[in-house]
């Protein structure tokens, strides 16, 4: 179960182009979440696409599998991960702090909760996997 969420969180892009008609309020909501790298709430959301918590949740769902949170909580923890590969030097509490998470625990529970490992056992696999799409 936990992969085949996961698995939806990564072809979300993939899912709302596979859609006949995408709703276009959905479609918003998703652009700005991504924009925002995640640092924004549900509430600020539903203010910014025009759409009632209801409306919002069960149109999002619908479109994509995924709850605004759960979207939302993804694109935080993607981009503390590539602000984790990107910058070397940096702590993990600087990096939750940039990402908007409350502290450095905040950060590794989520990671865990989502991707199952650990914060830094997945930047070394980013790691890893960077140089080997760079360098070909």
């Amino acid at each position: 179960m936990r992969c085949a969420k996961l698995t939806l969180r990564f072809e979300l892009g993939r899912r709302l182009r596979s859609c006949p008609e995408i709703d276009r309020e959905v479609l918003a909501a998703a652009l700005v979440a991504i924009r925002a790298r995640g640092d924004l709430t549900v509430h600020a959301l539903v203010r910014i696409v025009g759409l009632s918590p209801r409306q919002l949740l069960r149109r999002f769902l619908k479109a994509t599998g995924l709850k605004p949170k759960e979207f939302i909580s993804a694109r935080r923890v993607r981009a503390a991960l590539i602000d984790a590969v990107d910058y070397d030097a940096r702590r993990w509490a600087d990096i939750a702090a940039a990402s908007g998470f409350s502290d450095e625990a905040h950060l590794s529970r989520e990671v865990r909760r989502l991707l199952g490992s650990s914060p830094s056992a997945i930047r070394a696999h980013l790691r890893s996997m960077h140089g080997t799409l760079v360098d070909r």
